[in-house]
């Protein structure tokens, strides 16, 4: 494990240490009642962190073990990169499925539509920051850009006449599935 997520988890055992030893000490009642808060307050942040070092645990498990999965079978990376973003899609489309359950798809179309930005550009800004991004072929964010705009036009105009069914749905995943395997094809023939 590295030794910056130990450091994180010394540092959140001494803060919920700390965090209980200042419950434990007031006993007087509008004292206690404020520390109570503070306890919570602490609670909520530790889990905060929690979460945060097991995403980052996780996340890390994830690449060296799809890398690994990817050599073992022969399969490119980009393929078993498609098989975790769909994987990292599922909340985005289970919340919006409930979303529209409830008839507010409106909040389920604003979650995708955020969650692709800031994937889009927010995840990549951040990236670029910490390792400056080098396509080993510029062919593949041409032709993704290329069908994100086209995506784009296609729900906008299938969407004009107030809402997409079951049509417009076969033609989007339709779509994703034309672009993936030109994606695969790109990378099959090392263009």
């Amino acid at each position: 494990m590295e030794k910056s997520t130990i450091d994180g988890g010394i540092l959140l055992f001494a803060f919920i240490v700390y965090a209980f030893w200042l419950l434990k000490r007031g006993r007087n009642g509008e004292e206690l009642i404020r520390r109570r808060g503070i306890v919570r307050f602490a609670i909520e942040v530790s889990l905060l962190i929690i979460g945060i070092t097991v995403l980052f645990i996780g996340s890390s498990l994830v690449t060296e073990e799809a890398q690994t999965i990817s050599f073992s079978l022969g399969l490119p990376l980009f393929l078993l990169g498609v098989v975790v973003a769909v994987g990292t899609c599922l909340p985005e489309l289970a919340f919006s499925i409930r979303a529209c359950e409830t008839k507010n798809c409106e909040l389920g179309l604003g979650n995708i539509l955020g969650n692709v930005l800031a994937d889009s550009m927010l995840t990549i800004g951040v990236i670029a920051l910490i390792q400056p991004i080098k396509p080993s072929n510029l062919i593949f964010p041409l032709s993704t850009g290329a069908f994100m705009v086209f995506s784009v036009l296609l729900v906008y105009w299938r969407s004009r006449k107030g809402k997409l069914n079951r049509k417009d749905a076969a033609l989007l995943i339709a779509v994703y599935t034309i672009f993936l395997a030109i994606q695969s094809s790109i990378e099959a023939l090392n263009i």
